[in-house]
C-alpha cells in the first residue's frame, strides 16, 4: 500500500508540473490548483517516506502561505476582479474553498500525528482512533469529491468545457479540451484519494 501511494503521489506531482510547463488549454488552465496539487501530493509523498519535526514546521508554514494566497484570490473574485462571468467566479470560489478545506485537513493530520509515526506503514496510523468524527467527516468529503469529479469529467466533459470556456461550442477544440480535462483530473483525484486513505485507512 505504501509503495502504491508513493507512486501515485509522485505521478500526481509530475502531471501537475507537466501542466504548468506545457501550459494547458486556456479554459482548463488553473495555475493555483496545479501548484496546490504539487504541494499536497508532494507533502503526502514525503509524509509516508521520510518525516521529521523540521519538515512538519516547514510544511505547516507552506500551508499557511498557500491559505493566505487562496483567501486573497477569493477576495478578488468576490470583488469581481477574478475574470469571467458571475457563474465562473462562483464556481472558482467554491473550488478554492474546497482546496482550503484540503489544506486544513493536511495541517490537521500533521498537527495530530507524532513525527515518528508519519513514515510508518499505513496500518500503524492511529489518527482515526484519536479523532474519529473529524477524520471520518473529512475522509468522506474527499471520497465523495473524488467520485463527483471523476463522474463529471468522464461522463459530462462537454458541459464542463462549455461552462469553463464560456463558449456555446468548442468545435474542433473539443477533443483537445476533453484530454486536458482528464489530465487536470488526475492530480486532483490522487490528492482526494490519498487524503481519504490517510484519514480513513486501517489502523
Amino acid at each position: 500500500m505504501k509503495a502504491l501511494l508513493l507512486a501515485a503521489f509522485v505521478f500526481g506531482v509530475c502531471v501537475s508540473v507537466g501542466r504548468l510547463w506545457l501550459r494547458a488549454e486556456s479554459y482548463t488552465r488553473d495555475e493555483f490548483s496545479d501548484v496546490l496539487h504539487i504541494l499536497m501530493n508532494g507533502s503526502m509523498a514525503v509524509m509516508i517516506t521520510h518525516w521529521t519535526a523540521s519538515l512538519e514546521t516547514a510544511f505547516l508554514v507552506l500551508y499557511g502561505v498557500a491559505a493566505c494566497v487562496l483567501l486573497a484570490r477569493i477576495g478578488a473574485d468576490l470583488r469581481g476582479r477574478g475574470g469571467g462571468n458571475d457563474a465562473r467566479r462562483t464556481a472558482r470560489v467554491a473550488g478554492i474553498c474546497y482546496h482550503l478545506v484540503a489544506l486544513d485537513a493536511m495541517a490537521f493530520s500533521i498537527w495530530h500525528m507524532p513525527p515518528t509515526a508519519m513514515a510508518m506503514p499505513m496500518t500503524t496510523l492511529d489518527r482515526t482512533v484519536q479523532h474519529g468524527w473529524a477524520t471520518m467527516l473529512l475522509g468522506c468529503l474527499f471520497s465523495l469529491d473524488a467520485i463527483a469529479s471523476a463522474v463529471s469529467v468522464v461522463f459530462f466533459p462537454a458541459a464542463l468545457l462549455t461552462f469553463e470556456s464560456a463558449a456555446p461550442s468548442l468545435g474542433a477544440d473539443y477533443c483537445r479540451g476533453r484530454a486536458s480535462l482528464r489530465w487536470r483530473l488526475v492530480p486532483h483525484l490522487i490528492m482526494d484519494l490519498g487524503m481519504a486513505v490517510m484519514l480513513l485507512g486501517p489502523t
